[in-house]
């Protein structure tokens, strides 16, 4: 079992977050880590607050060179499988508005890669309708069936293997603010069967968090993000 906060071995122990400015004291209701097979060590934390109100996802991720990353998540939305969805999603960016929150304008995301996430070139053929009078300003190219299309790298996404869960395939943008989306496609045998969450959150800083309910503090390290990130 990798519990690197250990908050599942000590139940005692509970979490203090600042979340939208305001600090927030939660307890693990849920815990799972990703298997011995997998490249990238992962544990994911169910947290809800002392309140019992709002329910959040901690994810801390060790890498290759033993550094900690973490951030926190909350479930937006569940949409079942669509492949035009799935199409989109390892583009270099990606616009989003939450379905129940129209209130919001469209944000736009730019693509992260973990290391251990792979890229691919692909051919987007274009339809001639939506396209203005020079799509070649654009960066389009019309091949030789007179079809416009764009090269452009994409990720088949990320796969986290959870011990005794199927294995999701993952892909996480950025917006200029630093706020995260991260997409998530729990793929059943049956692809009728599939769906997708959804999540908004942040990455966190070891100054954001204290495990609390013990004398004394204890803090996790938490390395300077490296992230990678394309403009399209």
């Amino acid at each position: 079992m990798y519990d690197p906060l250990g908050l599942i071995r000590d139940k005692r122990l509970m979490l203090k977050l600042c979340r939208r400015g305001e600090s927030h004291t939660y307890k693990a209701v849920g815990h799972t880590f990703t298997t011995d097979s997998s490249s990238t060590r992962i544990t994911r934390y169910s947290l809800q607050d002392q309140n019992g109100e709002n329910e959040i996802e901690l994810e801390v991720v060790k890498d290759s060179a033993n550094n900690f990353h973490i951030c926190t998540y909350e479930l937006i939305e569940m949409r079942d499988f669509s492949s035009t969805l799935l199409s989109i999603l390892g583009t270099e960016t990606i616009g989003f508005i939450p379905q129940n929150r129209t209130a919001l304008t469209n944000r736009l995301y730019h693509r992260l890669l973990a290391e251990d996430e792979r890229l691919e070139t692909c051919k987007y053929l274009c339809d001639a309708a939506d396209l203005n009078d020079l799509p070649e300003n654009l960066g389009y190219t019309r091949d030789g069936n007179g079809h416009w299309y764009m090269m452009m790298t994409r990720s088949g996404g990320r796969e986290k293997r959870f011990h005794r869960r199927p294995p999701k395939l993952c892909w996480e943008y950025e917006d200029q603010k630093g706020g995260r989306l991260l997409i998530e496609l729990n793929a059943a045998s049956k692809k009728a069967e599939s769906f997708f969450e959804i999540y908004l959150g942040r990455s966190i800083v070891r100054e954001e968090l204290q495990i609390v309910g013990m004398p004394g503090k204890r803090y996790i390290q938490a390395a300077h993000r490296h992230e990678t990130s394309f403009v399209l």
